[in-house]
């Protein structure tokens, strides 16, 4: 027997409407919260894209500066390459012209290594090409300079350049330069520069310039006492020339000494003042000093020669007969005395010899043919 069960309809339409109404409603919320969090969400996006957008603004902007950097760097490096070329050639002419001159040169750094050298050093020091960044002392040589690492470390420490002659095995003169050097790179190192000279050309020339200037200064002088006739009657118009007043109040009192003439003397303490003396006053004799100021007696013969002018000059000088300066002979010193010889005797024979000369170069000159002439007046020796 089965058992009525009632149903009642809308009961169950009304149950299950409020299950759907709570369950709308459950999902209006869960809807809710999904558009909350999808708005939120958006907004985010938003941000974030516009962060994203800004930055790739700032990336463009970058772009171009790392453009505009790449550019510059491009230039400064074709700058770099011209100045590196311009370099290399610089070098490649500076070693042409060391080969070409024949001159050796060392270049020690600051701990007195060899840094760099040119090919004609190895005819005097043995040194190749392994010997780089090697010390000096460990090198040989073919020459006779036992002081060489003595004078490289003083000049060095000191700064004060060096200079040496040797006379080699062949009569060579051989001249050793130590200089100091500072190399312009970023830390200006201090090194040592030294160079080998062959100047035994010049040595010998000058050696037998002034053996000959002394044979034919001794023959002429005898020559000239033998035609001197007399003693001149009238003064002696003497032109001293020196800024030094001590050397000059010598010359006064050696000069009043003598007795074979008198001698009217006047002083100049400069080349300018003794050229416009010249040109107003006329003197027999020239008695230049070649000591405090070295440039007062080739000045003044070089001026003198650009104006033709007739007085003689005698160069009073400190150097000895050996050491005779080539410049003065060259630009026509007629006679030479040294310091330590300045007496009344040499002043006196000095003086009549350099006027004599002078009047026998003038009277010849004015017989010659096709010679320029001008009347001057006699100096006081005749």
């Amino acid at each position: 027997m089965v058992n009525a069960v009632s149903f009642d309809a809308s009961e169950q339409a009304r149950q299950r409407i409020e299950e759907l109404d709570l369950e709308l409603k459950r999902n209006k919320e869960h809807l809710q919260v999904t558009v909350e969090e999808l708005e939120t969400t958006n907004e985010e996006m938003q941000s974030a894209n516009e962060e994203l957008m800004s930055a790739n603004e700032e990336l463009q902007s970058t772009n171009e500066e790392l453009q505009s950097v790449n550019e510059e760097l491009y230039t400064v490096n074709s700058e770099y390459q011209e100045k590196l070329a311009e370099i290399s050639q610089a070098n490649n002419d500076l070693d042409e012209v060391l080969g070409l001159s024949q001159i050796g040169i060392i270049f020690l750094d600051e701990h007195l290594l060899i840094r760099r050298y040119t090919q004609a050093v190895t005819r005097y020091i043995n040194l190749m090409d392994s010997d780089v960044h090697r010390p000096l002392h460990h090198i040989s040589s073919n020459i006779n300079y036992d002081g060489l690492i003595e004078d490289v470390s003083e000049v060095f420490s000191q700064g004060k350049a060096r200079e040496h002659e040797l006379v080699l095995d062949d009569k060579r003169v051989l001249r050793v330069s130590i200089n100091p050097y500072n190399y312009a790179d970023i830390s200006q190192s201090k090194g040592v520069a030294i160079t080998f000279a062959d100047v035994s050309d010049a040595r010998y020339t000058e050696t037998g310039m002034s053996v000959a200037y002394k044979q034919l200064r001794t023959s002429l002088n005898n020559a000239l006492e033998l035609l001197e006739s007399g003693n001149s009657q009238r003064g002696i118009r003497v032109l001293v020339v020196s800024d030094d007043q001590s050397q000059c109040k010598l010359m006064e009192k050696e000069l009043a000494k003598i007795t074979s003439f008198s001698v009217k003397m006047q002083q100049c303490s400069t080349t300018t003042t003794a050229l416009a003396t010249l040109k107003t006053q006329q003197f027999d004799i020239c008695l230049v000093e070649d000591g405090s100021n070295s440039e007062n007696a080739v000045n003044l013969l070089e001026a003198l020669n650009a104006t033709q002018s007739q007085v003689p000059i005698i160069v009073v000088t400190a150097d000895d007969e050996d050491n005779l300066s080539a410049i003065l002979l060259s630009q026509g010193a007629v006679e030479f005395i040294n310091k330590k010889e300045l007496n009344p005797e040499i002043l006196s024979r000095s003086i009549r010899f350099a006027i004599l000369r002078n009047q026998i170069d003038h009277r010849v000159g004015e017989r010659l043919p096709d010679t320029d002439t001008t009347e001057e007046n006699e100096p006081a020796l005749s």
